[in-house]
């Protein structure tokens, strides 16, 4: 339990001082609407962009990170109380950004299984809902943080 305890406070970020979920969630962020916007140029051009294999880089990296992400929220996530308005307003947060990585990672599986460097519709659909989800994810995440004081910490 000790050694869990260890592991539990590094991926909150504690050694750094700061949480380490408002660290990696910009990786995602980033990462994962930027991959659509490459997939909707390259179908523009009609592939004369050679945009294809950054997006799917984009997109892959932008799911790790998302993993990333989705670990050191859930661990913050379980430090709230459960019943209480803070951890329902963390509960929506995670729920609408677990089902914006779940976008993206269908629309991937979609892309891989045909050409990976050719978006699909289906897969192009699937990233552009991901990136809605993900868009509101973020603002409730930042609502957590800037109305609600969330893992703010201020000293006197």
């Amino acid at each position: 339990m000790a050694r869990w305890r260890q592991v539990a406070r590094l991926l909150r970020g504690e050694p750094l001082g700061v949480p380490s979920h408002a660290i990696v969630v910009h990786v995602p962020a980033a990462l994962l609407p930027t991959s659509l916007l490459f997939d909707l140029t390259e179908r523009a051009t009609a592939g004369t962009a050679g945009l294809g294999q950054g997006a799917l880089a984009l997109l892959g990296l932008g799911l790790l990170g998302g993993l990333a992400a989705a670990v050191t929220g859930l661990l913050d996530w379980l430090d709230t109380i459960p019943g209480t308005p803070p951890r329902k307003r963390v509960t929506r947060h995670l729920l609408v950004q677990a089902a914006a990585l779940a976008a993206f990672a269908v629309g991937g599986l979609l892309r891989v299984a045909g050409d990976p460097l050719e978006p699909t519709d289906p897969s192009l659909v699937c990233s552009t809902v991901g990136t809605g989800l993900l868009l509101l994810g973020d603002h409730l995440g930042g609502l957590l943080v800037y109305r609600h004081g969330m893992r703010v910490r201020t000293r006197g």
